[in-house]
C-alpha cells in the first residue's frame, strides 16, 4: 500500500475544478489485479473508496492506451464528444498503422427483466472499417465524427484493442427530443412511443405524455426531472460500449431507483431492494461479461418472477408517482 498527499488551495477557480496527476504503480506484465483506492479530504474528513481492475495480460488491452485531447489534456474517459479529435498513444508497442472498426449507434433496448430473451450484449459486424497511420510509431489521431463505437486494433489478429464511444456533447445529460423519447420507452407502450416519434412538435408531445400520466403541470415537471435524472445517472455509472440507460443495470436503476444494498465480486454485482417491511428483498443479479469493447458490461440474470415487481414499478410511474423515492 502507499499514500500520496496532494495539496490544493482555493484560488477562486469555478466549482468542479479537476485535480490531476499520476502515481506509478509497478504491475508485472501478464497479470490481472485489483486496486482499492481511498480518497480522503484530510481537513473536511470526507472519504470515498473506489475499486479499479488492472488488466495487463497483454499490451493490446484498453488500459495500455492513453487518450488525450487536441490540447494535450488527458481524457479520463473513453466517452468522447462527436466532432472531437483525440490522440491515442500506446507506449508499450511500436506500430505503423491502426485498424479502426466503426459500429453505428445501437437503438435497441434491453428486454424487460422477466423476459426469456437474452439481449445482444455487443455487436460483432462493423458498419465500416478504415486505417489510420501512426504519427510516431506509438500514437495516432482519431476524429470522432459520429456517435457510435470506434474500436482500434494494432494487430488485426489480436482481439484486444482500444474502444472510444462517440457521444453527444451533452452526455451524460439527456437534452435532445430524440434522447428523451427513446429513454422513456420503459414506461410507454408501443403506440405511445411511436406517437412521440412521429409527432411534428416533439416538445409538445413529450410534455403532453407526462401531463397525461401526472394530472397537472407541477407534478409533470417533477416527474420529468426525477425520471431523466435517473437516466443521466445511468449514463454516468453504467455506460460501457453503449449508453448507460440502454444497459440492464440502467434499465433497473431507472425504474426501481438506487438499490438499498449492493454486493460486488469480481464476476457479479447484486442489488437488493426492500419493498415491504419483513419481506425478502427484491434481488437482481448482474453477471460481468467480458467483451472486446468494455470492462463495464453486465448481464442481468432474468427470471419470470420479476414480472409482477416490474409491472408494479412501471404502474407507479404511469400513475404519476416516482417508484422508490431516492
Amino acid at each position: 500500500s502507499a499514500t500520496v498527499y496532494i495539496e490544493d488551495k482555493n484560488d477562486g477557480a469555478p466549482a468542479g475544478k479537476m485535480l490531476s496527476g499520476y502515481l506509478a504503480i509497478p504491475v508485472k506484465s501478464g497479470m490481472e489485479s485489483y486496486f482499492e483506492i481511498t480518497i480522503e479530504d484530510v481537513f473536511g474528513k470526507r472519504k470515498h473508496t473506489h475499486y479499479i481492475e488492472s488488466d495487463k495480460r497483454n499490451s493490446f488491452s484498453q488500459q495500455n492506451f492513453l487518450i488525450e485531447s487536441s490540447n494535450k489534456e488527458v481524457q479520463y474517459t473513453n466517452k468522447i464528444n462527436k466532432g472531437s479529435v483525440v490522440t491515442i498513444t500506446n507506449k508499450r508497442m511500436g506500430f505503423v498503422k491502426t485498424r479502426v472498426d466503426y459500429f453505428a449507434v445501437d437503438y435497441s433496448l434491453p428486454p424487460p427483466p422477466f423476459s426469456q430473451k437474452d439481449p445482444q450484449l455487443y455487436p460483432s459486424i462493423a458498419d465500416s472499417t478504415f486505417t489510420i497511420l501512426s504519427t510516431n510509431e506509438h500514437s495516432f489521431n482519431l476524429k470522432v465524427g459520429r456517435q457510435g463505437i470506434y474500436y482500434m486494433r494494432l494487430d488485426s489478429v489480436n482481439t484486444g484493442g482500444c474502444m472510444v464511444l462517440g457521444v453527444e456533447s451533452n452526455f451524460p445529460k439527456v437534452a435532445s427530443h430524440a434522447q428523451m423519447i427513446a429513454a422513456s420507452r420503459f414506461i410507454m407502450n408501443k403506440e405511445e412511443h411511436q406517437k412521440l416519434i412521429d409527432a411534428a412538435d416533439k416538445q409538445a408531445a413529450i410534455e403532453a405524455f407526462w401531463l397525461s400520466i401526472s394530472g397537472n403541470n407541477d407534478r409533470a415537471k417533477e416527474l420529468i426531472k426525477r425520471y431523466y435524472n435517473r437516466v443521466q445517472d445511468a449514463n454516468t455509472f453504467f455506460t460501457s460500449h453503449i449508453e448507460g440507460w440502454k444497459t440492464d443495470m440502467g434499465m433497473i436503476y431507472i425504474i426501481f431507483g438506487t438499490p438499498h444494498k449492493t454486493y460486488k465480486t469480481s464476476g457479479m454485482e447484486t442489488w437488493e431492494y426492500y419493498i415491504q417491511n419483513g419481506a425478502p428483498p427484491l434481488t437482481f443479479r448482474f453477471e460481468k461479461i467480458r467483451n472486446p469493447f468494455s470492462e463495464n458490461c453486465y448481464k442481468l440474470q432474468r427470471s419470470i418472477n420479476f414480472k409482477d415487481p416490474w409491472t408494479l414499478a412501471v404502474s407507479y410511474w404511469r400513475e404519476g408517482r416516482v417508484y422508490l423515492e431516492d
